[in-house]
């Protein structure tokens, strides 16, 4: 076997577990972080944070939106035509999440690539598709309303995503319980699920 496909090989095999070692390449390791993040819906934050840190602008631009993703909005998008030519491709063959972080970038991306129907259109597809963190971004402005009516059915699909254990939903529908028991079942849900804002 030449050297050529024994390195390939090493290679596919790190992407198909989707790790990042310490001695790989920004290459090597923002593919992990794409395999984890995309195909396997796990966090691959870390590997692309390597990539990133290892000079990978489509890495970084990928970990901006897995952050972001997951809540956190300091985690400003700039652009990586690459990254984002890679979204439109993954989100086209049906990759949730990847449909999901594609809608952020036509939401909080830069101007030129806002598009909020779009964005809208995706996060919906995403979520019916189950990324809880897009429903979680779809129902905010319905959470937000002052009308209980309205705000009750925003609520619902932090409901079904705490109900499917993901954490963040549980955390942010304990959150908007009132105090008494059900609100600590819904916190103790979160933090069973790897909230820890939500843990005694």
């Amino acid at each position: 076997m030449s050297l050529l496909l024994i390195l390939s090989a090493a290679v596919n095999g790190i992407q198909a577990r989707g790790e990042c070692g310490a001695d790989d390449s920004a290459a090597v390791c923002l593919e992990a972080g794409l395999q984890r993040e995309y195909e396997a819906q796990e966090s691959g934050l870390e590997s692309l944070e390597r990539a990133c840190g290892m000079g990978s602008t489509q890495a970084c631009f990928h970990h901006a939106l897995g952050r972001r993703a997951r809540g956190d909005t300091s985690a400003a998008l700039t652009l990586d035509e690459a990254g984002f030519s890679a979204l439109q491709q993954r989100c086209s063959i049906g990759q949730t999440v990847a449909c999901h972080h594609l809608a952020l970038v036509h939401l909080d991306g830069p101007v030129d690539y806002r598009d909020s129907s779009q964005g809208m259109m995706l996060l919906s597809q995403a979520c019916d598709q189950g990324a809880w963190d897009a429903c979680i971004r779809q129902s905010k402005p319905l959470r937000e309303s002052a009308d209980p009516q309205v705000r009750a059915k925003g609520l619902e699909s932090l409901k079904a995503g705490c109900e499917a254990q993901h954490a963040r939903s549980c955390l942010l529908l304990g959150q908007s319980m009132d105090p008494g028991p059900a609100r600590e079942d819904t916190l103790k849900k979160a933090c069973a699920a790897g909230a820890q804002e939500a843990c005694p």
